[in-house]
C-alpha cells in the first residue's frame, strides 16, 4: 500500500512493513484455511458417504415396501377372486335349490289341480246320491207293488200247493232282482265315496 502522499509506507519499528504484515496474515490464513479445507473436505466426504449409505438404506426400504405392497395387492386380488368364485358357486347352488323347491311346489300344485279335476265335488256327489236314493225308493215301491200283486194273483188263481210254488218262484225272482239292485247301489256308493276321498 502506498501512503496518501504517494510514497512508500514506513516500516514498522520492529522491522515489519505493512506489506510484510499483510503477507504474513495471508500466509497464516492460508495455512489455517488449508487445514480447515482439508477438514471440510473430509467432513464433506464423510457426509457424502453417510448420505450415500442413507440413500442405499432408503432405496432398500422403498424396494422392500414396494415388494410388500405388490405382494399384498396380489394376495388381496387372489382373495377377492376366490371370494367371488365362492359367492358365484353359492348363488348357483341357491338358484338350483330354489328351482328344485319350485319344481316340487309346481308338482304339488299340478297334483292338486289333477285331483280337483278328477274328484267329484261334494254338492254333485250329494245330488247323485239323493237321485239314486230316490230311484231306489221308487224301485222298492214298484217291487212292493208287484209283490203284493203277485201274492194276490197267486192266492186268488191258484190254490194249495201249486199256488205256493208259483209265489215261491216269483218271490225268489223278486228277491234276486232286489239283491242285484242293492249290490249295484252299494257299488255306486263305494265308487263315489272312494273318488271323493282319494
Amino acid at each position: 500500500m502506498t501512503s496518501p502522499t504517494g510514497h512508500e509506507p514506513e516500516p514498522h519499528p520492529n522491522g515489519w512493513s505493512i506489506r510484510d504484515v499483510l503477507a504474513e496474515i495471508d500466509k497464516r490464513n492460508d495455512a489455517r484455511f488449508s487445514g480447515s479445507d482439508r477438514l471440510h473436505e473430509q467432513r464433506f466426504a464423510d457426509f457424502r458417504t453417510d448420505a450415500n449409505e442413507r440413500d442405499l438404506r432408503y432405496q432398500q426400504r422403498f424396494d422392500a415396501q414396494e415388494k410388500a405392497v405388490r405382494d399384498a395387492l396380489a394376495a388381496a386380488k387372489e382373495a377377492v377372486t376366490a371370494a367371488l368364485i365362492a359367492a358365484d358357486r353359492a348363488v348357483t347352488k341357491a338358484e338350483l335349490a330354489s328351482e328344485r323347491r319350485f319344481e316340487g311346489v309346481n308338482e304339488f300344485r299340478a297334483q292338486l289341480a289333477d285331483q280337483a279335476a278328477t274328484l267329484m265335488p261334494r254338492a254333485e256327489s250329494t245330488l247323485i246320491l239323493n237321485t239314486i236314493n230316490d230311484k231306489v225308493d221308487v224301485a222298492v215301491a214298484r217291487i212292493d207293488e208287484r209283490l203284493s200283486k203277485i201274492s194276490e194273483a197267486g192266492v186268488s188263481t191258484k190254490s194249495g200247493h201249486e199256488g205256493a210254488a208259483i209265489i215261491g218262484d216269483k218271490w225268489r225272482t223278486t228277491m234276486l232282482a232286489i239283491a242285484s239292485i242293492a249290490i249295484s247301489l252299494i257299488t255306486v256308493i263305494v265308487v263315489v265315496l272312494v273318488s271323493t276321498h282319494a
